[in-house]
C-alpha cells in the first residue's frame, strides 16, 4: 500500500512538473505574438505610425486610444541602431522592448531631453567595443545596452486635440531608426 502511494505521489509530482513546463514554454512558440503582429505591418528599421482604427491590433497590444503610437522593429545582430528624431512639443515617451515584451529602457519628454530623441541601442558586445574605442558621445545622446538582439522601439505621443493626430503621425514616421548615425 505504501509503495502504491509513493507511485501515485511521484506521478502527481512528475505530472505537475510537465504541466508547468508546458504552460511556461508555450508562449515562446506562439506564432501570433505582439512581435509577429508588428512585423507584418512595420518594415524592418523604419518607424510606422500605428492606425488607431485597427481594433484587432490595438486590443492585442493594449493601446490607449488617446495616444498616437509609432513603432520600429530591429535586430542588433546586424549592428547597433540609432534612433533620431524631433517630436512635436507635447508629452511623449519612448520605450525599447525585447521580443518577449520586457521593457529594457524608457524615457519621456519630461526627462530633460526636450523634443529631440537621440538614442543608440547596443548589445553587450557592441557596448564593449564602443567603450574600447573611447569615442566621444555628443550631448543629449543616450546609450542603451540591450541584453538581447530583437527589439522594438515604441514612441507614444499625446495629441492634445484630435485634429493634431495626422501631424503627430507624420512626425512619428519621420523618426530615423537605422544603423547609420553620428554619435
Amino acid at each position: 500500500m505504501v509503495r502504491l502511494a509513493l507511485w501515485v505521489l511521484a506521478g502527481l509530482i512528475l505530472g505537475g512538473i510537465i504541466h508547468l513546463s508546458v504552460i511556461l514554454l508555450l508562449p515562446s512558440y506562439a506564432e501570433r505574438d505582439a512581435w509577429s503582429r508588428l512585423a507584418s505591418i512595420a518594415p524592418d528599421q523604419a518607424f510606422v505610425a500605428l492606425d488607431q482604427d485597427e481594433q484587432d491590433l490595438a486590443s492585442a497590444l493594449q493601446l490607449d486610444p488617446a495616444l498616437a503610437y509609432g513603432v520600429c522593429q530591429f535586430d542588433l545582430a546586424r549592428g547597433p541602431i540609432f534612433i533620431d528624431g524631433k517630436l512635436p512639443h507635447s508629452f511623449w515617451s519612448i520605450a525599447i522592448a525585447a521580443r518577449d515584451g520586457r521593457v529594457i529602457y524608457s524615457t519621456t519628454s519630461r526627462a530633460g531631453s526636450g523634443d529631440e530623441i537621440k538614442i543608440g541601442v547596443f548589445n553587450p558586445a557592441q557596448s564593449r567595443l564602443l567603450a574600447e574605442e573611447g569615442l566621444e558621445i555628443g550631448q543629449g545622446f543616450l546609450i542603451v545596452n540591450a541584453p538581447s538582439n530583437q527589439l522594438t522601439a515604441i514612441v507614444r505621443l499625446w495629441p492634445e486635440h484630435e485634429p493634431l493626430r495626422p501631424r503627430y503621425n507624420e512626425a512619428l514616421e519621420q523618426i530615423s531608426c537605422t544603423h547609420d548615425a553620428a554619435i
